[in-house]
């Protein structure tokens, strides 16, 4: 049976997320699933430990996570939905042999409301040369009408942690200024 758990204290979690991380660390070599919270990682266990990702939603299939993707504060008016997404391989495609989209279906309505709840006044969705490919699935999803049509590109890139990433956002709060997106 697969079920979803939204985590707003990951930390109470952290057993069954660094168990999470070790098959996903195991099975791919991401580094964002490494074991290490030290301040040289991009571990989601770092983000965890330095409340930068405080809220995470997790799949489950029975009572063991098999995706997951948190919250990242970028500053006090800006968040980052999807960050450290990763699906075990063995269910990124459903029984009928089409990609599940575990954060469409069971991520992406908990983490925008989450931020709304926050008072962030910005959420984004980033892509990095790594998942770069991904862009055309969202603007794939957006023409069909589900979840991410209210997401708009932004007209550049921007630099998030030393890395250059592509930027779909939704604005929050109207009166926010996109151009106060990249202050920290």
């Amino acid at each position: 049976m697969i079920g979803r758990l939204i985590l707003t204290k990951p930390k109470e979690y952290i057993y069954e997320i660094t168990e999470f991380c070790k098959k996903a660390y195991d099975e791919s070599g991401d580094e964002n699933m490494l074991l290490r919270d030290d301040l040289n990682s991009s571990s989601l266990l770092k983000h965890i430990k330095h409340n930068t990702i405080p809220m995470i939603t997790a799949v489950l299939h029975n009572e063991n996570i098999i995706s997951l993707s948190g919250v990242q504060k970028y500053n006090k008016n800006v968040c980052i939905l999807g960050k450290r997404f990763y699906t075990l391989k063995k269910y990124r495609k459903s029984p009928m042999g089409k990609p599940n989209n575990f954060f469409q279906d069971y991520m992406y309505e908990p983490q925008l409301t989450w931020s709304i709840n926050y008072g962030f006044k910005v959420a984004l969705i980033t892509f990095n040369k790594h998942n770069e490919k991904l862009i055309p699935v969202l603007e794939r999803e957006q023409r069909k009408g589900r979840s991410f049509q209210s997401f708009k590109k932004y007209d550049k890139m921007i630099n998030i942690n030393n890395t250059e990433q592509h930027v779909f956002y939704k604005k929050l709060d109207e009166n926010f200024n996109m151009s106060e997106l990249n202050v920290r």
